[in-house]
């Protein structure tokens, strides 16, 4: 019995290092422009949260406006002011997750054609490879450059706005309202500037998008599948 048991692990072990091998091959030979495709879908991800952030904080700003022109009871357009604050804060920090995924597939899809063109021995396909290559970097930088710009403007945006916040929960009241308007108008100049710069952003990601995509578009990324709630 003892014998017939040792056997079995022996079978499962050997099935199981052969499964590992298997996916390790699969893996290694994909072809590396599926690293391009999934840079491709990131990039289009980001932009459109992009546009979602630049709407967000339109409301945003809205609301706190209306806060500023309210008269009376002040609890309504606070509250209204709150949510539109939550939501601009959930936006913009998917896209900044975004972003990270999307930079972070740059770099190894670049580290991973650069490889590759070290390989090529014919001279004049490795010049076509290269100048490609070239062209992408600084493609990539540029996407790079934009985020930097995105994240500068709207990490000082949410920092002020949550000051303003912490400003108007405490002294909410007409002499509050009226001693924060300069407060207010800032907010609305911080804002303009976020968009500016999330307008670079979805310039440089479409083009991005557009293309290293294999199949001559934009690609969008598959909705994360749902988990089973049942444990086996």
């Amino acid at each position: 019995m003892k014998y017939q048991s040792q056997k079995k692990w022996m079978r499962v072990g050997i099935i199981t290092m052969a499964s590992i091998g298997a996916a390790s091959l699969t893996a290694c030979s994909q072809a590396p422009y599926k690293q391009a495709m999934t840079t491709s879908s990131h990039a289009s991800m980001a932009a459109s949260q992009a546009s979602a952030v630049s709407a967000q904080a339109d409301s945003l700003v809205a609301s706190l406006k209306q806060l500023a022109g309210a008269t009376g009871d002040l609890q309504k357009p606070y509250a209204d002011f709150t949510k539109s604050l939550g939501s601009f804060k959930s936006s913009y920090g998917s896209l900044k997750s975004d972003l990270s995924a999307m930079i972070g597939d740059q770099k190894g899809y670049l580290a991973t054609w650069n490889k590759e063109n070290n390989t090529i021995k014919e001279a004049s396909i490795k010049k076509v490879a290269m100048s490609r290559y070239d062209s992408a970097s600084k493609d990539f930088a540029a996407v790079k450059k934009a985020a930097d710009g995105v994240t500068t403007s709207g990490d000082s945006f949410v920092t002020y706005m949550d000051d303003l916040n912490t400003y108007l929960s405490t002294d909410l009241n007409a002499g509050g309202i009226a001693s924060g308007k300069p407060l207010i108008s800032k907010a609305d100049s911080k804002a303009a500037t976020l968009k500016v710069e999330l307008a670079k952003l979805k310039a440089s990601m479409k083009k991005v998008a557009s293309d290293f995509a294999a199949n001559g578009k934009a690609a969008t990324p598959a909705a994360p599948k749902k988990k089973s709630s049942w444990w086996w």
